[in-house]
């Protein structure tokens, strides 16, 4: 009987050890204008505490480049969602504000590998 609950506790511990199947779902900005864009980033990150806190980036994208503006670990990261992941997310050329929903998923073309999910939003004039 000892033998069958040990065998028991061990299949358990082997399989609580078990590595998540996360992936990084990685939020990319591709430039496709002539100049230079500017993109404001808003999201929250939890801190040590358990608490929360908002942090803002801003990012200088060239023009013909791309640039990742977010990448984090998530169970469901093919299911994301951008206003999820985001509370902010202005992109401007020359001082104007882009007059496109940035938060659309409609414009976000996402890639799934093993390991990573991409969601690449490629900024063209049409957004100015």
């Amino acid at each position: 009987m000892k033998k069958y609950i040990f065998l028991a506790l061990s299949i358990l511990t082997i399989l609580s050890c078990k590595k998540n199947k996360t992936k990084t779902a990685d939020f990319i900005i591709q430039n496709a204008t002539n100049k230079q864009i500017v993109v404001r980033s808003c999201a929250y990150s939890r801190t040590m505490d358990g608490g929360a806190t908002n942090n803002c980036l801003t990012d200088n994208i060239s023009s013909g480049t791309s640039q990742s503006i977010r990448a984090l670990e998530k169970n469901d990261a093919e299911n994301v969602k951008v206003d999820d992941m985001f509370e902010v997310l202005e992109i401007s050329r020359n001082g104007i504000k882009t007059g496109k929903n940035t938060f659309d998923d409609a414009l976000w073309i996402k890639t799934v590998s093993d390991s990573k999910v991409e969601y690449i939003l490629t900024v063209d004039s049409t957004f100015f």
